[in-house]
């Protein structure tokens, strides 16, 4: 006969023990950024992941949501069970307060000496576990559960007082602690999303009264009634979750069917049982972990740079004792820089994730003998990243493509920004794995050619590439003219000489044309044959205005001999009758006209159409960048 268990005797395992590292770095994510004092600028906005205020606050202010909503989807077995955690901050306000008598009567102050740190008004934070009784997802499926699982709970409201003292034990002053009460609401449902597959919901709600509606209260005071970076962990008994960011062919149509709103969940734990989700208000991939050279809560827990920590080390003496007065987090930061051991500088300076694994003794001693490293190119003469090419939807790829890109479900969080961009692609790598990679830079960065020069690209699988048509190059040619011998006619001339084409983006450079014409009309017709798809002519002209004043405008070229334009003996109408004589034509023309302030003889600008020589030349380039910009667009379109 068995002798029965007690309930006192069950030890009940924590789920969630697993997700707890990451679950804390993302609870902290923000909390004080460097240089880890209260004064500075980085640290005055705070509180800007995953906030749920009252709903009448979100609803004034626009800035900030009452409710976040998570959706998952389980595959069950017999009968699955749900376990569900909600994880905040709470805030808690810290005053400060002086005295000089010993401790009889205390005064606000704006800071504090205590034993070496400045301790100073700040928002602290508490850590709150909001546990959802465990229910079976069977029930939360039943015709006689409308409203599913509801579950009301409220942070309290505490005052506390921590008498300070400084080295010799005397009483300096005292620190205020207030925390006000919030109430939230956590609803669970479930819904069948595909056969095999259940949908579960689990919504989080602020449902603290909101009272100062109408006097304008700030958003630091909605904090102190917020339910700050919420995030919800959920574990599921026989069953298991699906990924959302990876799931399977049967799946995906029931993921695209799941609506998140404000968080993000991911599986988290053991890939091998998949029975733990995190759904936080940050973007992280699948089975997310706490980088192991991470010393303690270095940083926000996954900061491991050591040029971070190297940067705390420089702060001086006087900063060191604002951090570390500024919250407790932040003086362990500043403390464990100070005394830090070697090796755990040595770990912070690099670390290698994976090798590749060694086939046999053979291949190991032959890897020994080169004298490339295993990962460089070098190693392996057939593959030319710079000129091999891969086909991707029938068309063959390599450098000088030009592609818009689609970043898939799995790309990193900052590739999603690149979503419909235009790049050009820089080459073809294959990776030790070998599977293929696209490196691009995006066409409208103007930081892309110091990249390329560094060797710095974006990659994309081949699956987020999709291959534009060949583009037609667009030719412009910049004509200066005019007479340098009749005074300020020679603007023209002096502009093109400051538009340095080695200066213009790579996709306006390679169909541009700058070059001075002078009073050589006819030349400028010859050359106009060549068939160009536009022209901009920099010329002086009478336009009744001020001396100096640089206009734009793209005239109609069938009326342009009725415009006066003629200031010399080539005026644009005279270039274009020319080309028309010929038998020539272009498209589009623009002008960068100059009003003069003398074309009597002389060699020379006056100072007022000296002076708009540099923004004339400014003016054409922006306009080349624009004229091209526009074209590659059509072409996309």
């Amino acid at each position: 006969m068995s002798t029965p268990v007690s309930e006192e005797t069950i030890v009940r395992v924590d789920r969630f023990a697993s997700a707890r590292l990451v679950a804390d770095t993302v609870l902290y994510e923000g909390y004080v950024l460097y240089p880890y004092r209260a004064s500075a600028q980085k640290n005055q906005l705070r509180w800007q992941f995953g906030v749920l205020t009252p709903r009448e606050y979100a609803i004034s202010s626009g800035g900030e949501r009452w409710s976040m909503r998570s959706e998952v989807l389980v595959e069950p077995r017999e009968q699955p069970r749900l376990i569900v955690r909600i994880r905040c901050l709470q805030l808690q306000r810290r005053q400060i307060e002086a005295t000089t008598d010993g401790g009889a009567s205390y005064f606000p102050a704006d800071s504090l000496d205590v034993d070496g740190m400045k301790i100073v008004p700040w928002d602290e934070a508490i850590d709150q576990e909001i546990d959802v009784a465990e229910t079976g997802i069977a029930d939360l499926l039943h015709a006689d559960c409308p409203a599913c699982l509801e579950h009301h709970f409220t942070l309290a409201d505490t005052d506390e007082i921590e008498v300070l003292r400084d080295h010799r034990g005397d009483i300096a002053g005292r620190a205020v602690r207030r925390r006000e009460a919030v109430s939230g609401l956590v609803r669970i449902s479930a819904e069948t999303a595909a056969e095999g597959l259940l949908k579960v919901s689990v919504t989080v709600e602020n449902t603290t009264e909101w009272s100062d509606r109408g006097s304008g209260a700030d958003r630091d005071t909605a904090m102190r009634r917020s339910l700050i970076a919420v995030h919800t962990l959920l574990a599921v008994d026989d069953g298991s979750f699906v990924s959302l960011l990876e799931p399977p062919p049967s799946a995906e149509a029931a993921v695209a069917g799941c609506v998140n709103d404000g968080t993000f969940p991911v599986m988290i734990g053991s890939a091998t049982t998949r029975d733990v989700m995190l759904s936080s208000p940050i973007i992280l991939y699948d089975f997310p972990a706490v980088a192991p050279e991470s010393a303690g809560d270095f940083c926000d827990s996954t900061e491991i740079d050591e040029i971070l920590a190297l940067r705390v080390m420089t702060l001086t003496d006087d900063e060191k004792a604002q951090a570390r007065g500024t919250d407790p987090r932040a003086a362990a930061i500043v403390d464990r820089c100070d005394d830090m051991p070697d090796e755990i500088w040595s770990r912070l300076h690099g670390a290698v994730r994976s090798l590749r694994p060694i086939a046999s003794d053979d291949s190991h001693t032959e890897a020994t003998e080169t004298t490339v490293p295993w990962w460089d190119p070098g190693t392996d003469s057939s593959f030319d990243p710079f000129n091999d090419t891969m086909r991707i939807g029938g068309v063959e790829v390599g450098s000088g493509t030009r592609v818009r890109l689609k970043p898939s479900r799995r790309a990193d969080a900052h590739d999603l920004f690149y979503a419909d961009k235009i790049a050009t692609v820089k080459g073809v790598f294959n990776d030790v794995d070998g599977d293929q990679h696209v490196a691009v830079a995006l066409d409208d960065d103007p930081a892309s050619d110091m990249f390329e020069w560094q060797g710095r690209y974006l990659y994309f699988h081949p699956d987020e590439i999709e291959v534009l048509a060949p583009a037609k190059s667009l030719r412009v040619l910049v004509a200066g003219i005019g007479n340098i011998f009749l005074g300020d006619d020679g603007f023209g001339v002096e502009v093109v000489k400051y538009i340095d084409i080695d200066e213009l983006p790579a996709n306006v450079r390679d169909g541009t044309t700058v070059s001075d014409f002078g009073i050589r009309g006819v030349h400028l017709a010859y050359e106009l044959l060549d068939g160009y798809d536009a022209l901009v002519l920099v010329d002086a002209m009478p336009l009744a205005e001020q001396p100096g004043t640089v206009v734009v405008f793209e005239p109609d070229i069938d009326a342009i001999s009725a415009t006066g334009m003629d200031a010399h003996s080539m005026s644009p109408a005279t270039v274009l009758g020319h080309l028309a004589g010929l038998g020539g034509s272009v498209p589009r023309v623009f002008i960068v006209g100059c009003q003069p302030s003398s074309v009597e003889e002389g060699i020379g600008l006056s100072d007022a159409v000296a002076a708009a020589v540099l923004p004339a030349a400014e003016t054409v380039r922006q306009l080349l960048v624009q004229m091209y910009s526009t074209a590659e667009k059509d072409q996309q379109q």
